[in-house]
Formats: C-alpha cells, sequence, structure tokens
C-alpha cells in the first residue's frame, strides 16, 4: 500500500516562448516580456507564493531578440545565469536548470 502521508512535490518547467511554437500568435500572449528578466523574477516569485517547490530551466543556448517576429518561441536565457539572478529575488523555491555539454565539459 503506498504511502499517503508523504507530500507530493511540484516542479514546473519554464520555457519562456510556451511549449507550443505557435502559441506566441495568440493575442494576449505578451511573448514579447520574455526577452526580460524581470519576466522570469515575476513568475518565480509567482510560482513561489503558489507552493510550487521547483522551477526547472532546460538549456537553450542563445537569445536572439530579432527573432520575436518570426520565431519568438526559440528565445531563451542561459539557465545558470537566470537561475542566479532569481536567487536574488526569491528565498523558498528551488531553481534547476540543465547546462549544454556542446559548449561546457559534461
Amino acid at each position: 500500500m503506498p504511502d499517503i502521508t508523504k507530500p507530493m512535490h511540484l516542479a514546473v518547467l519554464v520555457a519562456g516562448g510556451g511549449n507550443h511554437r505557435g502559441a506566441w500568435r495568440r493575442a494576449g500572449s505578451n511573448i514579447e516580456t520574455t526577452i526580460f528578466p524581470e519576466f522570469y523574477v515575476d513568475f518565480a516569485r509567482k510560482a513561489e507564493a503558489a507552493k510550487i517547490d521547483a522551477i526547472f530551466f532546460a538549456d537553450i543556448p542563445y537569445l536572439e531578440p530579432r527573432a520575436l517576429g518570426s520565431d519568438p518561441a526559440l528565445n531563451a536565457f542561459e539557465p545558470l545565469m537566470l537561475t542566479a539572478y532569481l536567487a536574488a529575488a526569491t528565498s523558498r523555491i528551488g531553481l534547476v536548470s540543465s547546462v549544454s555539454t556542446s559548449f561546457s565539459a559534461p
């Protein structure tokens, strides 16, 4: 029988452009705000207030603001730098990121 007294831990994967490559075309998507670190600070603080345990950032090693009009879903900050930035703005949420082995030793 499973132990139902153990708490459930929740984490969220944050992708600046969303999880659907065409979602940025939806009216009111506010995709343009994802190229500013404040977007992620606001997201992290809301997740922390909602008692989410952790935020995960997958490594997409580039940010191309000029792509906003054609493919903004590809934009993302380097996750280690972003999590360091968010660490100063949060106090209780876990910050998890992956790192590309193309640019760093495994």
